[in-house]
């Protein structure tokens, strides 16, 4: 979240910026703070330009289809919609949760989603419509659908997928100012300007050490989000972190996935890439943010 004022003192966000009807952790969190919300503007016809031939409908297929077809060959619109309703049906096969390791997952974190999409498909708009996605859509992080594991986007789907409108509504005054909402409940106990370069740990707790200061408690929760790309001028921004959110490559779910969340002694790990419903999104980093706190709190009560 990072919003900015205008000039006119009308606020604007340069960072997220949507909150979708099924993604309740945040909008507790805009209801607790008693900030509105207002419909994503959608009118007008959507535009699709395919093959050198611009198409006009009243519908919509970046990452699910409804409402109109786009005018394009049926034949090659059904192919497309068939692989779909496959591929949407295969990522329920899935348990809810962060992918676990097993013979099946193995098999699907194996394959690209380019070797699906071949064995899928057999049209030339079949085929680009799932790459078109990949590239998209991103099922949690834009890629090539030859670099991204087929495990991967079918978590995706079945975790956050579009179906259930993550851009519905937009916030009034943006949502950068939320984290000063809470800034301010929070009042000096936040520490700016300080950035972590060492956590260590014992059987007695965690310290933890910036370039000003040392901490101890009982327990951490790191909230950083895994780097797979960046592209950027490093000399003007030496604290980011890599894109808007990652991608998994082929294995990686399976070989590392269950030390994505699991705390080292009292260290805990928090953050949106780290959620197992809405990860990439706000709702995602609220989730992982209150589990991590309720699991330092069960065991501050023992």
């Amino acid at each position: 979240m990072f919003g900015e004022h205008l000039t006119s003192g009308q606020g604007i966000d340069r960072g997220g910026q949507w909150v979708g009807p099924t993604q309740d952790r945040f909008m507790a969190l805009l209801d607790e703070y008693q900030i509105r919300r207002f419909p994503s503007p959608a009118e007008g016809k959507t535009v699709l330009v395919y093959d050198n031939k611009r198409y006009e409908f009243k519908g919509f297929f970046q990452g699910f289809p409804e409402g109109e077809a786009p005018g394009i060959d049926e034949a090659q619109w059904q192919d497309a919609m068939t692989a779909w309703a496959r591929f949407d049906e295969l990522s329920k096969s899935l348990p809810s949760g962060h992918p676990q390791t097993n013979e099946y997952t193995k098999k699907l974190d194996s394959a690209t989603f380019a070797q699906w999409i071949d064995e899928n498909t057999t049209t030339d708009f079949g085929r680009w419509y799932f790459k078109y996605m990949s590239r998209a859509v991103g099922f949690l992080g834009p890629a090539e659908a030859s670099q991204v594991s087929l495990l991967h986007v079918l978590w995706g789907q079945n975790c956050a997928g579009q179906a259930e409108h993550p851009e519905a509504d937009l916030i009034h005054g943006g949502a950068g100012q939320v984290p000063h909402r809470i800034a301010t409940e929070l009042g000096d106990r936040i520490r700016l300007c300080e950035p972590v370069v060492r956590i260590s740990y014992s059987d007695s707790g965690v310290t933890v050490e910036t370039n000003q200061n040392a901490y101890s408690a009982r327990y951490a929760i790191v909230a950083m989000p895994p780097n797979t790309y960046t592209e950027v001028d490093w000399p003007a921004d030496s604290w980011t972190g890599g894109a808007y959110a990652a991608f998994m490559p082929l294995g990686v779910w399976t070989s590392f996935g269950e030390a994505l969340t699991a705390p080292v002694g009292p260290i805990y790990w928090a953050g949106t890439e780290m959620a197992d419903c809405w990860p990439g999104f706000f709702d995602g980093a609220i989730r992982t943010g209150e589990a991590a706190a309720e699991s330092i709190a069960t065991h501050l009560a023992i």
